[in-house]
């Protein structure tokens, strides 16, 4: 995550308030990581701990989508979509993937919403690397 925004924030030449404002909503959601990570980490098992941790996931998501909605209005030379610079198809496959995995911890295993997490992060990668790879980056 924050290698992500380090590297989209230097194709920026302008920014907005909402820019800041929605930075900010995504940094509070992202404090939230510590202490859902740690809630996880004692039970692993509670689906309630699991899907507080997707939510967060989730939340922080949508912020990233407010950033680059954000920085569009700007008028910034790049055009950013979804969540910086991933194609907003793409973005709702990461977005259904992780709440599918959170009903999955709500009504059957606990663990899925994490499992979510890593699958979407996966494929998240290797996207990316197909993508260097087919424009040389």
């Amino acid at each position: 995550m924050w290698a992500d925004n380090h590297r989209a924030f230097h194709k920026i030449n302008k920014i907005s308030d909402g820019t800041v404002a929605w930075t900010l909503v995504m940094l509070f959601f992202a404090s939230f990581f510590p202490y859902s990570t740690s809630i996880v980490a004692s039970d692993f098992s509670n689906s309630t701990a699991q899907v507080f941790y997707g939510i967060i996931i989730i939340l922080v998501s949508l912020s990233n989508i407010g950033i680059s909605h954000s920085l569009n209005k700007a008028g910034n030379q790049h055009q950013f979509d979804g969540l910086f610079d991933m194609s907003r198809q793409l973005v709702a496959i990461d977005l259904g993937i992780k709440l599918v995995g959170m009903i999955l911890s709500l009504i059957l295993f606990p663990p899925a919403t994490m499992w979510s997490i890593f699958i979407a992060s996966a494929m998240l990668i290797i996207w990316n690397s197909i993508q260097k790879k087919q424009f040389n980056i």
